[in-house]
């Protein structure tokens, strides 16, 4: 009998004993698929490689940043020039500021202070005394010649002029006149309130031998004040000055006034 195929396996090999050998299959696909996966990894390798960083290929930001800070960045080779010149600028004003303070002169040593200073009466004593004044001599008064009284004299004395409106006192501070060798005069009076009176008076000798002061008018004063008209007879006493019995007529009011040179 011949040899029947095995039921549902028709034309096929069921067993494959020891000595049979199976046909060999090509191996060159397989290598050309791993080497376009190879290519394929790398383009894509390359794609997400940046500068200094990783990113997705088309995106404007890498995933990953490794790039250095531009304020700790080294300069570019321009910048590190333009530096260069700048540190040299500074050096050369530097050099010009030295030679001027090496050519500038020394500042003076400034004096130091004494370590006793002068009392106010050392000070008075080392000053000059004064010229002394020339007052009234005892012939200038009995030739009874008024060019003695050339010059500027001051009045002192306790004289408060009353306000007749409000009656309130004014107390004197200080009292000038002066003459020509006429003995034609004028004369200004400041208060203690600071008010000015200036007018003008007349110097001559009486038969009594004394000597009038009198005013020309009533004085004028600043403010719109004035002061009643005043005279004063003067005897000259042993120390040069004079002593005055002053008089307003149109008030009878009277004080004492001293005369000296200013």
């Amino acid at each position: 009998m011949g040899r029947q195929p095995a039921p549902g396996l028709s034309g096929a090999v069921v067993f494959s004993g020891p000595g049979t050998t199976q046909p060999r299959k090509a191996a060159w696909p397989a290598l050309v698929l791993w080497g376009l996966l190879a290519v394929i990894l790398a383009m894509g390798a390359y794609l997400s490689l940046w500068a200094c960083g990783v990113g997705v290929p088309g995106s404007d930001r890498p995933l990953f940043d490794f790039c250095p800070d531009a304020a700790t960045a080294a300069p570019y080779p321009s910048q590190l020039h333009s530096e260069r010149l700048r540190q040299r600028a500074l050096q050369e004003r530097l050099d010009q500021l030295r030679l001027s303070m090496a050519a500038a002169p020394d500042c003076p040593v400034p004096r130091q202070p004494a370590d006793d200073p002068p009392t106010v009466a050392e000070v008075i004593e080392r000053e000059e005394p004064p010229p002394e004044v020339p007052q009234i001599t005892e012939q200038d008064w009995e030739d009874q010649d008024v060019t003695f009284l050339e010059g500027c004299w001051s009045l002192i004395s306790g004289i408060e002029i009353t306000d007749v409106a409000s009656d309130e006192l004014y107390g004197v501070e200080d009292w000038q006149i002066c003459f020509d060798e006429a003995g034609n005069g004028s004369q200004t009076i400041v208060f203690e309130d600071g008010t000015a009176c200036d007018g003008e008076l007349t110097a001559q000798f009486l038969d009594t031998g004394s000597l009038r002061l009198q005013d020309q008018a009533d004085i004028g004063c600043t403010g719109g004040f004035r002061i009643f008209r005043m005279i004063n007879d003067c005897e000259r006493l042993d120390d040069g000055t004079a002593r005055c019995l002053g008089r307003q007529p149109d008030q009878g009011t009277a004080d004492i006034v001293s005369l000296f040179r200013r």
